[in-house]
């Protein structure tokens, strides 16, 4: 009999240290979020300033296994009066990077969003082919070019 409270104890040990690791990693996903937020600001700053682009802040609410409910900082980047796209968070725990953000158009469901991971220590931009057997150390980083490119085919 005691095998088997000796088990729970321990998963119940394990996910404790889970939960642990995961409150320790949101202070870091926030400053991820928040570096990512004033990259595109800064890369859309000549449309800002000529009245082209609009760049509103908006909060998202999220809920993860081990975070919780919380709400995270995205944008809705607004291109003449009726194209929007949202840059929105998703997840800071999930398998394989430190955090995943999607660019969604809205109002059209036919264009794709473009999903954005954070890898190693930057973004990089997912193929947007589900079944893709990219390896992640080829896929390209987002950097100014990359991301008005993106927008550029999305709006």
């Amino acid at each position: 009999m005691s095998n088997l409270f000796d088990r729970l104890k321990k998963e119940q040990e394990d996910a404790l240290k889970q939960k642990e690791v995961a409150s320790a990693e949101m202070p870091a996903w926030l400053a991820r979020l928040e570096g990512l937020m004033a990259d595109i600001r800064r890369w859309l700053e000549p449309g800002t300033t000529g009245g082209l682009i609009t760049i509103q802040p908006k909060s998202f609410p999220l809920q993860e296994e081990l975070l919780g409910s919380y709400q995270a900082e995205g944008l809705v980047l607004g291109f003449g009066s009726k194209r929007l796209v949202e840059v929105q968070p998703i997840a800071a725990m999930i398998m394989g990077a430190k955090g995943r953000v999607e660019l969604k158009p809205s109002g059209c469901r036919s264009r794709m969003g473009v999903v954005l991971l954070f890898r190693g220590e930057q973004w990089i931009v997912w193929p947007d082919d589900k079944h893709a057997r990219t390896k992640p150390e080829t896929l390209p980083a987002l950097d100014e070019k990359i991301f008005l490119h993106l927008l550029k085919e999305m709006v």
